[in-house]
């Protein structure tokens, strides 16, 4: 069962801040009662985008989090080689599916893709989603659970930056689509 969305403008930065090693420039930006959507924009103007990034991904439930950096990555069409659009695509079959199969695959097109990429970190966002980190016929191990959102973060960041005289730009957008997925004005 997914987690349901809310609204950035609605959850409280403080305590999605807590979920992750926020920089002491990001906590100093920290305002009592900003809202994610507040505390991302703060660190935005102050160029603050891995702070910003990260809010935002773990402000997201985890498969709109999967979904936010899968569509991050796919903005790089034209950077991404044959193995970074096969893990897109293993990330995209394991959305529609949620079979654990597929989310397997998805871990080892996340290693084939690398993790240096956009698109091999949103494929270990789709593997660290849920289910178990260990081999299907090991006994389960539970994800932790702040392990989809770092990943779809770092896919987020990797992005912005494969041009980077316009990351600011992308990373803009990338947290404007993450808005639009948390409000349920852009599919998961």
């Amino acid at each position: 069962m997914s987690e349901p969305l809310q609204a950035l403008s609605t959850l409280q930065a403080s305590d999605v801040a807590a979920r992750f090693a926020l920089s002491d420039d990001g906590k100093a930006l920290l305002a009592a009662g900003d809202s994610v959507a507040t505390a991302s924009e703060k660190m935005a103007a102050a160029a603050l985008w891995p702070e910003a990034l990260g809010l935002v991904a773990y402000a997201l439930p985890k498969l709109a989090a999967v979904s936010w950096a899968r569509q991050s990555a796919m903005t790089l069409a034209e950077h991404n080689g044959p193995a970074q659009q096969a893990a897109l695509t293993a990330v995209e079959q394991w959305m529609k599916t949620r079979d654990d199969t597929l989310r397997r695959q998805c871990f080892s097109a996340a290693e084939a893709a690398g993790l240096g990429s956009a698109a091999g970190c949103a494929a270990l966002a789709a593997f660290w989603s849920e289910g178990s980190i260990s081999p299907a016929d090991a006994p389960a191990v539970p994800v932790p659970p702040h392990l989809c959102q770092h990943a779809a973060a770092c896919s987020v960041q990797l992005a912005g930056v494969a041009q980077p005289e316009l990351a600011a730009s992308y990373y803009r957008q990338f947290i404007a689509l993450a808005t639009a997925i948390a409000e349920g004005k852009h599919p998961v």
